[in-house]
């Protein structure tokens, strides 16, 4: 609903429910917008998986044999 803000409700529940089915044509702005809305859903994804490995770089910092035998 943030980048279809005029978008019939009905539309954006095919967009939800089928990926590849209802999508827009290529250059018009629905297809921009669905663009936009899944390079948000991935930069989420990607923060959230950065949040969550970060505290390992610190655990292995606290090893005490860094050396592999």
């Amino acid at each position: 609903m943030l980048h279809l803000p005029d978008t019939p409700t009905e539309t954006i529940e095919a967009l939800y429910n089928s990926i590849t089915g209802v999508l827009p044509e290529w250059g018009t702005a629905e297809r921009t917008a669905v663009n936009e809305s899944y390079s948000d859903v991935l930069r989420f994804i990607s923060i959230a998986a950065l949040a969550l490995s970060a505290p390992m770089f610190v655990y292995v910092l606290l090893l005490p044999d860094l050396k592999l035998r």
